[in-house]
């Protein structure tokens, strides 16, 4: 019971600080309506939209360099085509549900059959993980005392700038570069120990990923509205500030704790252009990618387990036993992200007065704050499915009926009741395979 209560814990303040964070952001947005988002996104140029993609593109070619420097720690030789695959989908899927949940699964399918024991998949992953995470230390703590941001009250922190926190991360990053240069045998932690890159190989990687965050925030920087862009390197800090508040958070993509860092600390008149900048952002850097990547590891799944026409009935069997649950995990998460994000998007005020007559103001708002609770539940859900548990298909049914009505309830969001409704009675025949 005691174990039971204590694994509890850690989903428990994620989904704390992820209500926390939604809410901070509808009082920041609350004196908007939807409207106003959809004209912001449509105010995005397609020359914004274009640069931003070939930005995303380049970032994906920064990263599959952070693949072929891993496989060099692992003295690993594969084909340049496979780790572009290993290497995009591995990314594409875990920039969305996490490099534990996503990225190391897909690296682990592909590279397995490649030539990688499971051990050094693990390896790999640790050693991709850590060097961004040096990454991140050396670029914030250079950038954060360099040119410290002033942290606002609304955030509620301790610090008066980033400086303090840049120097913590400046002296964890060099820190972690000079073992390496300096240690010659492994780490070891138990029974468990890991081999440190050589010192250039170091430095390459955690140049890899000093270029990866630089071109990842150029990608949110070229859609920015006009009047809301300050300095590349002064929204670079910003940049790296929300990605490691959505690191910490642990919230699947950061989804909420970013966009509440990034609109905090611009400031910006028109928090709706900025909103909608965020918005094309993830579409274009986490869900465009991510579908791409779905669809080619599904072409590559059809094309390896094809079987001749006698057997096409068997393995069309075995093949929608392994795809559905993850496939129907994926389609959860980008559901309770849609309603996760609706939370913190007001209502519009013509629907609004249909509602207001016929439901007490309070029920209104409650149902706001359940459908952000369900949405957050939905996004650990998604997890449980994957993993083909028996408790995650029946929460997620109910998570997702208590969603459409709360839907309706908040606002009168038919769209998004419509997507709930579909998604449950899409999930309903899958019973058999959970």
């Amino acid at each position: 019971m005691k174990r039971l209560a204590f694994s509890l814990v850690g989903p428990a303040i994620i989904i704390t600080l992820f209500i926390g964070a939604l809410w901070m952001l509808h009082q920041e947005l609350h004196r908007y309506d939807l409207e106003d988002f959809v004209d912001s996104v449509r105010s995005i140029s397609f020359i914004q939209i274009g640069t931003a993609a070939l930005l995303t593109v380049f970032n994906y070619v920064i990263l599959l360099v952070n693949d072929l420097l891993g496989l060099k720690y692992l003295r690993h030789r594969i084909k340049l085509t496979r780790v572009m695959l290993g290497s995009s989908l591995g990314y594409a899927v875990g920039n969305c549900f996490g490099n534990l949940l996503g990225g190391t699964t897909i690296r682990g399918r592909l590279y397995s059959s490649w030539g990688l024991s499971a051990v050094e998949v693990v390896r790999l992953s640790v050693i991709l993980s850590v060097s961004f995470w040096v990454g991140v230390c050396v670029l914030a703590g250079l950038l954060f005392v360099v040119a410290p941001l002033a942290v606002p009250s609304q955030m509620h922190l301790s610090l008066a700038s980033t400086r303090p926190l840049g120097a913590l991360l400046g002296i964890l990053g060099l820190a972690c570069l000079g073992l390496c240069w300096i240690r010659k045998s492994p780490l070891r932690v138990g029974s468990w120990e890991l081999a440190l890159p050589r010192g250039p190989l170091s430095a390459l990687q955690c140049g890899a990923a000093v270029l990866d965050l630089m071109v990842a925030a150029g990608v949110l920087y070229v859609l920015l509205p006009a009047g809301a862009a300050p300095s590349y390197l002064h929204f670079l800090s910003i940049y790296l500030l929300a990605i490691v508040a959505g690191l910490v958070s642990q919230v699947p993509g950061g989804v909420g704790v970013m966009e509440l860092v990034i609109l905090a600390l611009l400031a910006p008149d028109d928090s709706h252009r900025v909103v909608g900048a965020l918005l094309a952002y993830r579409l274009i850097y986490y869900f465009c990618p991510l579908g791409l990547g779905l669809a080619v590891l599904a072409t590559r799944e059809l094309w390896l387990y094809r079987r001749p026409a006698a057997r096409a009935v068997d393995w069309f069997g075995r093949l929608t036993a392994a795809v559905t649950p993850r496939f129907m995990a994926l389609s959860v998460f980008v559901t309770g992200t849609i309603l996760v994000l609706s939370g913190a998007i007001p209502s519009g005020p013509g629907r609004m007065e249909v509602l207001r007559p016929l439901i007490p103001l309070p029920v209104i708002e409650v149902s706001h704050l359940l459908g952000s609770v369900f949405g957050v539940t939905l996004l650990f859900l998604a997890y449980g499915l994957q993993r083909r548990l028996d408790a995650a298909y029946w929460l997620t049914l109910l998570m997702l009926g208590c969603g459409a009505t709360v839907s309706l309830a908040k606002g009168l969001d038919f769209e998004e009741a419509s997507i709930l409704g579909f998604m449950f009675v899409a999930l309903w025949p899958c019973r058999s395979y959970f």
